[in-house]
């Protein structure tokens, strides 16, 4: 019984220490973003996988800070997922028409590569269409629990830092804290990119 309270007490204090650590990236984040004085010259979000076609809530957030980021700057907006559930568009191109709907005067890039299904290749394929357009200061919009991941992976597909990247995070639930936490934890296991990743993604359904 001792052992169980232990181990159940030291569970609770590690995944703690990961809320507690995703909170302060996404403060950190937010001061970043609030004190910086660069010209935005692209925003890209990290988006949710639709279910049935819609949109989740936590997917409306994101994209609605991102297109009032993009119409603030007077620049395009990119999205960049490929296909994650079965049909005729990707997630990219889903987004894309809710952003015309919404907000008409937003430039939207769409992204090309239709296997980006993981946050990892959702970010590689944004910066890819950053550089194209010669962009030297990047916005990442994404939900505050995701940004430790988010940021994770910009670190591993912008290694020189030749653009900038700002982070910007968007306020979510706690229980979108508590699966990121999760998600995050699961970086230990399988990393962004690996094999092991690509099962996971598989498992859940994440694919076209």
């Amino acid at each position: 019984m001792i052992i169980v309270i232990a181990t159940l007490a030291a569970g609770t204090a590690v995944f703690s220490g990961v809320i507690a650590y995703m909170w302060a990236v996404a403060y950190e984040s937010a001061r970043h973003w609030r004190t910086s004085q660069s010209r935005v010259d692209i925003v890209s979000v990290h988006t949710f996988k639709p279910r049935n076609g819609r949109i989740p809530f936590r997917g409306q957030l994101v994209l609605h800070m991102a297109c009032l980021q993009a119409l603030r700057h007077k620049c395009p907006l990119i999205l960049s997922v490929g296909r994650t559930i079965p049909g005729v568009l990707t997630e990219a191109q889903i987004y894309a028409n809710e952003a015309a709907r919404r907000y008409p005067l937003v430039t939207v890039s769409v992204g090309q590569d239709e296997t980006a299904r993981e946050t990892l290749s959702e970010a590689r394929e944004a910066l890819r269409i950053s550089k194209k357009r010669c962009c030297s200061t990047h916005l990442v919009v994404g939900l505050a629990p995701h940004l430790a991941r988010i940021r994770i992976v910009w670190k591993l597909v912008n290694p020189a830092l030749d653009t900038e990247v700002l982070f910007l995070p968007v306020p979510g639930a706690v229980r979108y804290w508590v699966w990121e936490a999760c998600m995050l934890c699961l970086y230990i296991v399988a990393p962004p990119g690996s094999r092991a990743q690509g099962f996971l993604l598989d498992l859940v359904g994440r694919k076209g």
